[in-house]
């Protein structure tokens, strides 16, 4: 007779996020509303900081809403592309997809360019982009003038193309069903490191890579249903079997002392003013392409000396970063 508690039986994972953070993966966070997906994702933030003290992070909200509040450090973030379509001051985020592409392609080309010429690639600086809701821009491209498979393939296409060129992507759903997303299947979501949250574990146990793992994570789900614990999720790390954990508690990576930045006028706190800037109001005819988009087409060119994407002509051939004030060729 097994005179153990429900919680007892559980197995011990302890420091799972730490060991994903460090991995440098792409992530993909499941879960219906509730389930702890925003505190989940602040900790994976917290620990990236902390691991890399500085990197460049963008955020796209296609829904706007106070429900979701995302944390760099102890500063409270504000999205970089927010809404289904642009107005006065405001990137939508179907344009943040066309520039996480455009990055992609441009390293993608940088080394091309390098290698063809005997040179060894670029050590990029890291990018994490965080895409809150990431499903409803694919569910919601035809009521914004966009087509579903193409913005589809656009996320699909960021993450198999920019790990290897140190672009990550945090995606955060609602819909576990790969089916819902045009263009995808099971192999794809191999492509993250993944993580079933609430009822969307029956889904995760639904993708076991065998039946082994599958019976093993339908006993263990049961476990952790009939113990107290309220948070826990099915983890599948790529390449590997997946194991139902309990999540961090609520900030539980935040540190005083390593968890300080600076503040960005990219991501601005409640306590600063917003800068207006005027952007141009996309036209019925703007779509995202799942090709290549070249620098001379995007002209979204990196600054070499920090990283940058935000620069000015200065020149022939030359271009000046508004972040660092230096000036590089095009």
């Amino acid at each position: 007779i097994d005179n153990r508690t429900a919680k007892d039986k559980i197995k011990n994972y302890s420091g799972w996020l730490e060991k994903i953070a460090q991995s440098e993966s792409n992530l993909l966070i499941l879960g219906a509303r509730g389930t702890g997906k925003s505190e989940l994702a602040n900790n994976y933030s917290a620990l990236i900081h902390n691991l890399l003290g500085k990197f460049d992070f963008k955020f796209i909200q296609p829904k706007p809403d106070d429900f979701s509040v995302f944390y760099i450090g102890n500063k409270a973030i504000k999205p970089d592309y927010l809404g289904f379509q642009s107005i006065a001051g405001c990137s939508s985020a179907y344009e943040g997809l066309e520039v996480l592409n455009a990055t992609i392609h441009a390293r993608l080309e940088d080394n091309t360019i390098r290698m063809n010429s005997g040179l060894k690639c670029q050590d990029w600086s890291p990018q994490y982009w965080l895409i809150d809701e990431f499903q409803q821009l694919i569910l919601q491209a035809e009521s914004f003038e966009q087509k579903p498979r193409e913005v589809s393939l656009s996320i699909k296409n960021a993450v198999s193309l920019g790990r290897s060129l140190k672009v990550y992507v945090l995606a955060i759903g609602q819909v576990p069903n790969v089916s819902q997303f045009p263009g995808w299947n099971k192999a794809d979501f191999s492509q993250y490191v993944q993580i079933y949250l609430g009822d969307a574990i029956k889904v995760g146990i639904d993708y076991s890579i065998d039946k082994g793992e599958e019976i093993e994570l339908k006993n263990d789900f049961e476990v952790f249903r009939n113990s107290d614990i309220k948070y826990y999720g099915l983890i599948r790390e790529m390449g590997k079997k997946g194991y139902i954990a309990q999540l961090p508690n609520a900030r539980e990576y935040f540190t005083e002392s390593s968890h300080i930045i600076p503040d960005n006028p990219h991501h601005p706190t409640s306590s600063q003013e917003l800068e207006v800037i005027q952007n141009k109001v996309l036209s019925p005819s703007h779509h995202i392409t799942s090709q290549p988009i070249t620098q001379s087409k995007s002209q979204v060119l990196e600054c070499p000396n920090c990283g940058s994407f935000e620069s000015v002509k200065n020149g022939k051939n030359r271009r000046k970063c508004k972040k660092c004030n230096k000036t590089f060729s095009e």
